[in-house]
């Protein structure tokens, strides 16, 4: 079977697989929901309080759109495309699974600038460490003392343990490039698919030396901070307006749980299992089944909206549609860098176009080399 014909077939099951899982559990929360209790609790709902939490998430999303274009600062893109790239992203991770918006955001960009891809994304792998170095002091500090679920009383260690190999693998690229880089050209895979997995490791490999300025390293990691503290104030907001009493220390717990049962993507937007999580971790706490049910699909529901319109906003005022970022993400499926995927997206690149050719000082020597007749094959 071809290589395509393969991975078509792989990613329309992992979509059937996420969406079944995701209306599975999503089916168990609702199962343990009280309607009579959720219709009280909705009557005395302050929907100030949960106005703010979206107003915070909307700044969340602007800090994190500043972080990414302060490290994209070589490439030279506008930071309104920068966040409309992060708004796309936002709403394909809500509509696709296993997160394919981070790898759209950065495609999105790609176009944007006329960059090769895998130095886009090279941005991406350090803010996710940075993101990874924060959830995993947020779940050491809040997490401490607290007797988690059998499924869950390992995952802390494991997540601090995949974040220093994380970090040791880009200190290795970043400190040691020049040993890294001569030895993938000293690589000669064969085959196609080989060869260009290949070229965009190299150019990942030098994206990357972007780490070794220690000022976008403590940029990155003190937003990541202040994204982690936005989060749990935006959840702690959403208990408070839902009547349920917990100091922002619990919430900090509760969120920590919430990240480590999702740390794995699976389903669009993390439905079924955001709600599951956080029935879980409320319960750690002495709240009951029935309240928490009701609580996780609310806040889920009122917390996701605000992503969910700024994408919408993202999609109508960007030159992409949605079916076009689908066959965008699909053309990159070989990892192939953005150049490549251009040919098969004509109107893309219509609306894109090749930026002119920087004319180039001739010297005599190449004008006598041009001169010289070529061999005949």
């Amino acid at each position: 079977m071809p290589t395509r014909t393969r991975g078509i077939r792989a990613r329309k099951h992992a979509r059937v697989l996420g969406y079944a899982l995701s209306a599975g559990v999503l089916v168990y929360v609702v199962w343990r929901l009280n309607p009579a209790q959720l219709a009280a609790s909705l009557g005395g709902l302050r929907w100030w309080l949960l106005c703010v939490a979206v107003g915070m998430g909307v700044l969340s999303v602007a800090l994190q759109s500043l972080r990414w274009w302060y490290l994209l600062r070589p490439v030279r893109v506008r930071y309104r495309h920068v966040v409309q790239a992060t708004y796309l992203g936002s709403l394909c991770n809500q509509l696709l699974p296993l997160r394919t918006g981070e790898v759209i955001r950065g495609l999105v960009v790609s176009r944007r600038s006329h960059r090769p891809l895998a130095g886009v994304l090279s941005t991406e792998v350090i803010e996710r460490v940075a993101d990874g170095v924060a959830m995993a002091a947020l779940m050491l500090v809040a997490l401490r003392g607290l007797r988690l679920p059998a499924a869950l009383s390992a995952a802390p260690w494991i997540l601090g343990v995949g974040v220093a190999l994380l970090m040791g693998l880009l200190a290795l690229a970043v400190w040691r490039e020049r040993s890294v880089r001569r030895r993938l050209q000293l690589w000669t895979p064969g085959g196609r698919l080989r060869a260009r997995v290949r070229r965009v490791l190299l150019e990942i490999v030098q994206g990357l030396g972007l780490a070794r300025n220690w000022r976008a390293v403590a940029v990155c990691l003190s937003v990541a901070l202040g994204m982690a503290g936005l989060q749990v104030g935006i959840l702690w907001l959403a208990l408070q307006a839902f009547g349920i009493d917990l100091g922002y220390g619990s919430t900090a717990a509760v969120l920590a749980v919430i990240s480590v049962g999702t740390l794995i993507p699976s389903t669009p937007g993390n439905v079924g299992g955001w709600q599951f999580f956080c029935v879980m971790g409320l319960a750690l706490f002495g709240v009951g089944q029935g309240t928490a049910a009701g609580f996780s699909l609310v806040a889920y529901s009122v917390l996701s909206l605000g992503s969910l319109l700024g994408g919408i906003v993202a999609l109508a005022t960007s030159p992409f549609s949605f079916g076009e970022l689908r066959r965008l993400r699909s053309s990159q499926d070989a990892h192939a860098p953005a150049a490549e995927a251009s040919a098969s997206l004509p109107s893309l690149r219509s609306r894109f176009p090749a930026p002119a050719l920087v004319p180039v000082r001739t010297t005599s020597r190449s004008r006598r080399v041009a001169k010289e007749p070529t061999l005949p094959e």
